[in-house]
């Protein structure tokens, strides 16, 4: 009931505005349903929370206690961890313990490396060849050379190899032969031979011939040396031995051009066969 006309034109007022009082009926009755529906709201979650928790309770079975033998396998893998960091601390200990040592022990090595002395070998001297004269029954009579250490058939060969009517007889073509010999090959009863200019060792001189120059052996330059007999005399000496093989008498000298009676008169008493 509205008591003076001051409330009656608020109360108009709030009506033609669509206000109402803070104290209104309507206004606190809306108040109290939101009141109510949050009480509500938060009543229903506390019911579903003890709801669960009660469930949990009854179906959830609490954490078993460890086994012994969990407990047991556990404090082995701990301590297999243990001693695996232990091994490897003491290996590496060790280690380091025996390369210590060595280092100690090892003596200082010296240098004692031996020098290798090279001795070069001297040149050898150049084989000379051996020459050597080839008259007879030969195909190529004359002077020839041969390697060192040559033997008579070696000789023979170099002289173009002996002729068809050639009489070797006894002659030892396997023979060594030195520098300087002379080998004549027969070809008819006379014997073949090698022929070095030198009385045999330990053997004797024909009686006569002393200090005589022997026409079958003697070299050319030895022929220059007697009475009358020059470097071309000599030559037609030794190439008429080539020809017609050793001299049987001092006195063929004169089928040789240059030598006359008279210059054989002076040979004769100087040379012997």
């Amino acid at each position: 009931m509205l008591e003076n006309s001051d409330d009656l034109d608020r109360r108009l007022s709030e009506l033609v505005s669509g206000e109402r009082p803070p104290g209104s009926a309507r206004r606190a009755m809306f108040a109290n349903v939101n009141e109510y529906t949050q009480s509500e709201q938060d009543y229903k979650v506390d019911a579903d929370l003890r709801y669960e928790e009660k469930l949990n309770e009854k179906y959830v079975e609490p954490p078993k206690p460890a086994s012994i033998k969990d407990k047991i396998v556990e404090v082995s893998r701990k301590n297999l961890l243990a001693l695996i960091a232990a091994g490897a601390i003491a290996v590496l200990f060790v280690v380091a313990q025996l390369g210590r040592s060595s280092a100690a022990q090892l003596p200082e090595t010296e240098d004692r490396t031996t020098p290798v002395i090279v001795e070069t070998p001297e040149p050898s001297p150049s084989r000379q060849p051996l020459v050597v004269h080839v008259i007879g029954a030969v195909n190529n009579p004359g002077v020839v050379e041969v390697p060192e250490g040559s033997r008579v058939v070696t000789a023979i060969e170099a002289a173009g190899g002996v002729t068809d009517d050639a009489n070797l007889g006894e002659l030892n073509l396997a023979m060594p032969i030195s520098d300087g010999v002379q080998i004549f090959v027969s070809s008819g009863s006379d014997s073949s031979e090698v022929r070095t200019g030198k009385a045999a060792e330990g053997g004797t001189q024909a009686e006569g011939s002393a200090g005589k120059i022997n026409l079958n052996t003697a070299s050319q330059s030895e022929l220059e040396q007697l009475p009358g007999v020059g470097p071309v005399t000599a030559s037609a000496i030794v190439e008429w031995r080539t020809k017609n093989g050793k001299f049987s008498s001092p006195e063929q000298l004169q089928e040789i051009d240059g030598i006359g009676p008279k210059s054989f008169a002076k040979l004769s008493e100087k040379v012997c066969v």
